[in-house]
């Protein structure tokens, strides 16, 4: 497997709540309240450039359009790339099934079917702890505040710095296991440090 030249990788949160009085493909309805995305495009020269969005659902009622959102970031021409893709995928098809707002959310659906279609890569294949290793050390290696265990918390701040945390060492785990030593994977490296020197200084 080689490192693809458009890299998107997706990381949203969900949360499940259990109502028995609605009526839905199932009383387990499925909410997004938030998601991550950081795309990386690597140009001809070796360089990376890399774009992040991290949206929040401050009240809790906007999960359509938060899917329509992360259906805008899919060009189906990328690599989709992510941790535990079966489970996430599974998830995103279920949020317009359970909505009152069900054609809106078939198009994202269908620009995410696209894009699976270009040999995904789920970290979750990394090792046997289904990824969470491999994750953590990239995480540590690169001085990033993502808990992989935990639940997404409710402050709007901490959930996206641990979102982006989290797509950001999925990037990470990616470069580290498709990039060869060499001039490729320093130059991928020394784009991922400029973007995220960059990001805290803005």
């Amino acid at each position: 497997m080689q490192y693809p030249d458009k890299l998107t990788i997706i990381m949203p949160s969900f949360r499940v709540v259990i109502d028995d009085n609605k009526r839905a493909f199932s009383n387990r309805l499925v909410f997004m309240p938030a998601f991550a995305v950081l795309h990386a495009d690597r140009h001809d020269d070796g360089r990376i450039i890399f774009r992040e969005r991290v949206e929040i659902d401050p009240t809790g009622d906007r999960t359509i359009d938060l899917l329509a959102r992360l259906g805008e970031e899919l060009d189906p021409a990328t690599t989709l790339a992510g941790w535990r893709l079966d489970r996430q995928v599974a998830s995103l098809i279920r949020l317009p099934r359970d909505s009152d707002r069900e054609e809106e959310g078939r198009e994202p659906v269908v620009r995410l079917s696209l894009a699976l279609q270009n040999h995904p890569i789920d970290v979750g294949w990394f090792d046997r702890e289904g990824g969470v290793r491999t994750l953590g050390d990239a995480a540590t290696h690169h001085g990033l505040a993502a808990e992989w265990q935990d639940e997404l918390s409710g402050n709007p701040a901490i959930a996206r710095q641990r979102l982006s945390a989290r797509a950001r060492s999925i990037w990470a785990a990616i470069a580290d296991r498709l990039f060869e030593q060499g001039d490729a994977r320093r130059r991928a490296f020394a784009s991922f440090d400029h973007f995220q020197t960059a990001q805290e200084v803005g």
